[in-house]
């Protein structure tokens, strides 16, 4: 896919993307992410997320040459977290990880409204210098209706 394709899905959510007018075009890339993809874990300590041990294994990844990470997919946990978890989970990975390598984030869920939130919340984030963060791809998952 080249860069200046944009798929079927962007054209139908491009209204919501152009929240505040900070997404555009040109600044939507459609790389594609190849190598090595590790679906992390999610740690808990005494009933909570681990959040030191999370950026933990983000580093232990990255120095391993791992070229890609996929938090809060079903490997982690993402069915059986509240959605604030699900949320700390996404933004812990993406922020830590600092660009130095794709998060393609789990924004899957049992809700579509909630999986709609997790979408876009994971697609539209600023640092304190206005820059974009976000993760590289999404992950979705249908729910399990068996």
């Amino acid at each position: 896919m080249s860069r200046t394709h944009h798929p079927a899905w962007l054209l139908r959510v491009w209204p919501a993307l152009r929240w505040k007018n900070r997404v555009t075009p040109e600044t939507i890339r459609c790389d594609l992410i190849a190598g090595l993809t590790v679906a992390m874990i999610t740690p808990f300590r005494n009933g909570q997320i681990d959040i030191e041990t999370l950026q933990q294994q983000v580093e232990f990844q990255i120095g391993a040459g791992t070229t890609c990470l996929a938090p809060a997919g079903t490997t982690g946990e993402s069915p059986t977290v509240n959605f604030d978890e699900h949320k700390e989970l996404i933004r812990v990975a993406v922020e830590h990880a600092k660009g130095r390598i794709p998060i393609i984030a789990g924004t899957g869920g049992n809700s579509t409204a909630e999986a709609i939130e997790l979408t876009l919340g994971s697609v539209l984030k600023y640092d304190e210098d206005q820059e974009v963060i976000r993760a590289a791809g999404l992950e979705q998952l249908v729910p399990d209706r068996g």
